[in-house]
């Protein structure tokens, strides 16, 4: 087994808003994202029922790269919305561990 360890980089994106969704996947792909899905908010007052998918204005989305993205990137996600906050961390696929920077 190697001690090499693998990284990849999450990229969380804040106050998408909905209805720019489509653009901002096809966005990421064009890119070279390897993936990306949502982050839902949820309620769950009794820990015995379903929980409830809170529907909300803007979405939060974790896009997965194997390399960080280029400056550019960040930069045209501004222009397809300037409120789109990216907040980025390096991930281990062995560790929990992760590295913060704010966009």
């Amino acid at each position: 087994m190697s001690d090499t360890q693998h990284t990849y980089f999450k990229i969380r994106l804040s106050l998408v808003p909905r209805p720019l969704e489509p653009d901002v996947t096809d966005y990421c792909f064009e890119h070279h994202a390897l993936g990306l899905s949502e982050v839902l908010g949820f309620t769950q007052p009794d820990l015995t029922y379903e929980p409830s998918i809170l529907t909300r204005a803007h979405l939060e989305l974790d896009v997965f790269f194997e390399n960080k993205p280029d400056q550019i990137f960040f930069d045209g996600l501004k222009n397809i919305h300037p409120l789109i906050i990216a907040r980025t961390s390096e991930e281990e696929t062995a560790s929990l561990q992760s590295s913060d920077s704010l966009h």
